[in-house]
């Protein structure tokens, strides 16, 4: 945790592969990404949507703060 914390905002994502509750762990990431599953499958698609192979479709299904309420998506 307090590796990620140090690295810098605007070029850190932080991957979670399960809990949308990370996120609270890591308050000043630039980008945060979640998979709900740390299978094969969710690992592979969280790469290539990193790497630019798919864009992100997914939309955030807990409240997680005020300004991230559910239903909430970010992508490009």
């Amino acid at each position: 945790e307090a590796l990620v914390n140090s690295l810098p905002m605007e070029k850190t994502v932080v991957v979670a592969l399960s809990s949308p509750y990370d996120w609270v762990r890591f308050p000043d990431i630039g980008a945060y990404m979640l998979t709900y599953s740390f299978l094969d499958p969710g690992i592979v698609t969280a790469c290539d949507i990193l790497f630019g192979g798919f864009s992100a479709q997914g939309r955030l299904s807990v409240v997680l703060d005020d300004d991230l309420p559910a239903g909430t998506y970010h992508g490009q």
